[in-house]
C-alpha cells in the first residue's frame, strides 16, 4: 500500500470550488467531505489527467504538475466528487408523504448526473489541448527552463494531506 501526498492548498482549492463550507452547508451543518476524501479525489483526477489522450512520456504528479494545468486536474476532481456524492445520494434517496406534506431526501443526485457529462467533456478537452500543446512544444525543442512560467516550484514548506492507496 503506497502513500499519496496531495498539497493541502489544492485540497482547500477543491473545497472552495465545491463551496463545501460549514456556514453554507445548511443540511450538513459541517463540511460535507473530509480532507482525505478530497485528496483522494484529487489523486484520482490526476490519474484521469495522465490517462487522457494523448499519453505523454511524462507521468505527472503533484510535485511536477505545470501550474497552468492545475485547473484541469481540479475540474476532473470535481467530477469525481460529484460522482461519489450522486452514488451516495441515489443509494440513500428517501421519500416520505403524509397528508399534504411530502419530503424527498437526497434527490439531487439526478441533477448531478445531468451535470457530469458536460463537466467531463470540458475537462477532457482542456486536458487534451494542454497535452497537445506540450507535445508540440517538445517537438520544436522548446526549453522548459525555470523561465518558462508554466512550471512551478513546490515550496519545501508545503503542507500535504496523505492518503493510503
Amino acid at each position: 500500500m503506497s502513500v499519496i501526498r496531495v498539497p493541502k492548498a489544492l485540497v482547500q482549492e477543491l473545497r472552495a470550488l465545491l463551496r463545501d463550507y460549514p456556514e453554507i452547508n445548511y443540511i450538513y451543518e459541517d463540511e460535507e467531505s473530509i480532507d482525505s476524501q478530497l485528496a483522494r479525489n484529487l489523486y484520482t483526477g490526476m490519474e484521469d489527467f495522465n490517462n487522457t489522450p494523448p499519453i505523454l512520456n511524462a507521468e505527472f504528479t503533484f510535485e511536477n504538475l505545470p501550474k497552468r494545468w492545475v485547473r484541469a486536474v481540479l475540474d476532473l476532481a470535481v467530477i469525481r466528487v460529484l460522482m461519489e456524492v450522486s452514488i451516495w445520494m441515489a443509494r440513500n434517496e428517501f421519500e416520505y408523504q403524509t397528508g399534504n406534506t411530502s419530503v424527498r431526501l437526497y434527490n439531487q443526485w439526478r441533477s448531478y448526473q445531468t451535470l457530469m457529462p458536460m463537466l467531463r467533456s470540458q475537462a477532457q478537452q482542456t486536458a487534451q489541448s494542454l497535452k497537445y500543446k506540450m507535445n508540440v512544444d517538445n517537438c520544436w525543442g522548446a526549453s522548459l527552463t525555470e523561465l518558462y512560467e508554466a512550471w512551478r516550484e513546490i515550496d519545501p514548506n508545503t503542507e500535504w494531506v496523505t492518503v493510503s492507496s
